[in-house]
């Protein structure tokens, strides 16, 4: 149970979430959320890279197919692209090199064109940008710096980079504008999928 897991972790002064990931290790049934297995981000590796003896049983597994688009998809907003280099600036200064990387894949964004559309490639350079503001936003983590809105952009450049790495016939890139903001999603399109 979760309770001799606490326990036992705090006996040993060792991280509770980590000894239960040891723990299935050892495990012949182990219960887990399906994002464990499918979401590319929070994956257990250890379980499902590493072990080829493993039979998978997906409860609610009518649901499945959604929340594995849901991991697989991703999006860049132009929007909060815009957001998070007003909060970097105030916080950072405008010469900080996540400021700059934002500011230069905002405007890339807002370049694209105006009518909305499935796009046959990625426009060029984005990919490399949206890595750049990766980056950049991982190098601020690691000086100490932290707002909310760091984490949320965190999470949204890391699905956007690992999905545009990973393009094929099963991603729709979509481009939405409203003004002159623009919103680049990659939309997963496995089996039954529709655009939204």
């Amino acid at each position: 149970t979760d309770e001799v897991i606490r326990e036992a972790a705090d006996r040993h002064c060792v991280c509770p979430f980590e000894l239960a990931l040891a723990l299935t290790e050892l495990s012949d049934v182990t219960l887990m959320d399906l994002n464990y297995a499918f979401d590319p981000f929070v994956q257990v590796k250890r379980l499902f890279q590493q072990r080829r003896d493993l039979t998978l049983l997906v409860d609610e597994a009518h649901h499945a197919l959604e929340r594995v688009r849901e991991c697989l998809s991703a999006e860049l907003s132009s929007r909060e692209n815009a957001r998070l280099r007003t909060l970097t600036g105030k916080r950072y200064g405008r010469t900080h090199p996540l400021y700059r990387s934002l500011t230069a894949l905002t405007r890339a964004l807002r370049a694209l064109p105006p009518s909305p559309s499935r796009l046959d490639a990625m426009p060029e350079g984005l990919a490399k940008l949206a890595q750049d503001a990766l980056s950049q936003t991982l190098g601020l983590l690691r000086e100490g710096g932290y707002f909310p809105e760091l984490m949320e952009a965190l999470r949204s450049y890391l699905r956007f980079v690992h999905a545009s790495e990973n393009l094929s016939e099963d991603v729709a890139l979509i481009l939405e504008a409203a003004g002159r903001e623009r919103t680049l999603r990659l939309c997963c399109l496995l089996p039954g999928a529709e655009i939204r």
